[in-house]
């Protein structure tokens, strides 16, 4: 990371950055699949594919969940 971009952003001033990781930077649809079935299995919903994932992916939260 260059040096003007972490003056720009006084990095070493912030406590936690946070990232939007719903495809944009990464393919993270795979994870998403993982952690949505762990969840709808603990509550014992039915779970979900791959592909419905993608799907709901950058169509907001309340799609998602």
């Amino acid at each position: 990371m260059s040096s003007k971009f972490m003056l720009i952003a006084q990095l070493e001033r912030r406590s936690l950055i946070l990232f939007d990781l719903d495809g944009t930077l990464v393919d993270s649809a795979a994870d998403l699949y993982r952690a949505m079935n762990l969840s709808l299995e603990k509550l014992g919903f039915p779970l979900v594919t791959e592909v419905q994932i993608r799907a709901w992916v950058g169509k907001g939260a309340a799609k998602l969940c």
